[in-house]
């Protein structure tokens, strides 16, 4: 079923060549690269450095997107660094808190791991794609990064969800051309029911007989309706802060309510242990 309806895309795409065998080697080499990914983040008041949850929870929000494995790390979308730029419940809050990250959950499979603190560093000329470093969840292993000019004669691997939530792939060959100064290019979006989650775009590099490896060159990401092919560079400066500016303390109102005031840890345990008792 899955082959049948990606030959009827390449058929309907003209940018794209298509070889159902080259497919499936594709897919099997790449797509343990993807993982999903959690980001929570508190508010602030940065006047008094006060944390607040919501509605009893530890995070105010957490935003849900799709990250990609790399050698020691990996690349994040903005979702996952500024998760409350894409929260419309942070709205009535914007202008009167600052915002913290808070944790970072990866899920792959039925297994979920956990980072509390993350340094994110852009590595995309326009803070479109960020890195983190990390061999504990990912074990070490994720694609290269090719950030080199030039042409690139590769694939690009579409994630996709069926309507039973089960995750499929749509690959396609695809030959572009990188110029120093661009950083992202506009991709034609493969014609399909499924609905459409990330995607990348990969290279094969010819390392001996016998022995073929895949080189991230770029990642998908979807901006205003339309997917945008983000180049990955190593050379990126870093972002100031993941903070939004605060100007005069706004007391809580009654619109406040929903905020949950998080306790100091060591006032936490120390509450813990009295209701122990």
């Amino acid at each position: 079923m899955t082959i049948w309806a990606l030959v009827a895309n390449a058929q309907i795409d003209n940018l794209y060549s298509f070889n159902t065998s080259n497919q499936q080697i594709v897919q099997s080499a790449v797509e343990k690269g993807f993982v999903s990914v959690s980001s929570s983040y508190r508010l602030q008041d940065l006047k008094t450095q006060k944390l607040y949850g919501r509605n009893g929870s530890d995070a105010f929000g957490a935003v849900t997107s799709w990250g990609v494995k790399i050698e020691g790390g990996f690349i994040l979308l903005d979702q996952a660094v500024r998760p409350w730029e894409y929260d419309s419940n942070f709205n009535k809050y914007r202008g009167k808190f600052g915002t913290v990250p808070y944790q970072l959950s990866f899920t792959e499979g039925d297994a979920k791991k956990r980072i509390d603190s993350i340094d994110a560093k852009p590595c995309n000329a326009q803070n479109i794609l960020y890195s983190i470093k990390d061999t504990l969840v990912s074990k070490g292993e994720g694609f290269k990064i090719d950030s080199s000019d030039g042409e690139k004669n590769g694939w690009i691997v579409w994630l996709t969800e069926e309507r039973d939530s089960s995750y499929t792939y749509l690959v396609f060959k695809k030959k572009m051309e990188f110029k120093h100064n661009d950083s992202i290019y506009e991709v034609e979006q493969p014609n399909t029911t499924k609905k459409i989650l990330a995607g990348i775009f990969v290279e094969p590099c010819y390392k001996s007989i016998g022995s073929v490896t895949f080189r991230l060159c770029g990642i998908l990401v979807e901006q205003n309706g339309k997917w945008i092919l983000a180049r990955v560079s190593v050379n990126s400066a870093e972002i100031p802060t993941h903070r939004e500016e605060l100007g005069a303390k706004v007391e809580q109102d009654d619109e406040d309510s929903d905020l949950t005031p998080i306790e100091p840890s060591e006032k936490k345990t120390k509450k813990n242990k009295k209701n122990r008792q």
